[in-house]
């Protein structure tokens, strides 16, 4: 008798990719970590909340850390993690996603759809590429305003 395959089988045989979330409670001093993984222990999203109740997102540069996202697959069986739902975790990266929405709302004036950009690659990430868009400024040039860059990398 042929046995059914596994959650985590019948995704990849149906190619949809099934995500767990953990949060990991380090040692005292290091926050509390969350992870949205795929069935591969692959990290898609991360928030570090830590000790002072700041938190790091693997979608934001930290001043510090620069970018933060496990770098290695994660076993979601290790005794440190705790499962927790998706409500969960998305409620927390919501928070987060508030905190910046300021920026968002700017960056999206800057940059509407279909304008030309450049930028710097910050980060390669399995959901892919953060890239720094450079800051347009105008000036005159010729008698047109071309854009210039403010912020290089």
């Amino acid at each position: 008798m042929k046995v059914p395959p596994t959650k985590a089988e019948f995704s990849h045989l149906i190619g949809v990719t099934v995500l767990k979330y953990l949060e990991d409670i380090q040692e005292p001093g290091m926050g509390t970590w969350y992870f949205e993984i795929d069935d591969n222990g692959v990290a898609y999203r991360q928030m570090v909340y830590q000790d002072d109740d700041s938190c790091i997102t693997s979608n934001r540069r930290h001043d510090h850390y620069h970018f933060m996202l496990a770098e290695h697959p994660l076993d979601a069986q290790e005794p440190f993690y705790k499962e927790i739902s998706q409500a969960e975790f998305e409620e927390l990266w919501h928070e987060q996603l508030q905190l910046g929405m300021e920026d968002w709302h700017r960056t999206q004036s800057l940059f509407p759809v279909g304008t030309r950009v450049e930028g710097c690659i910050e980060a390669f990430f399995p959901q892919g590429t953060l890239i720094n868009l450079l800051e347009p400024r105008g000036c005159r040039y010729n008698g047109h305003i071309r854009s210039e860059i403010c912020n290089p990398c």
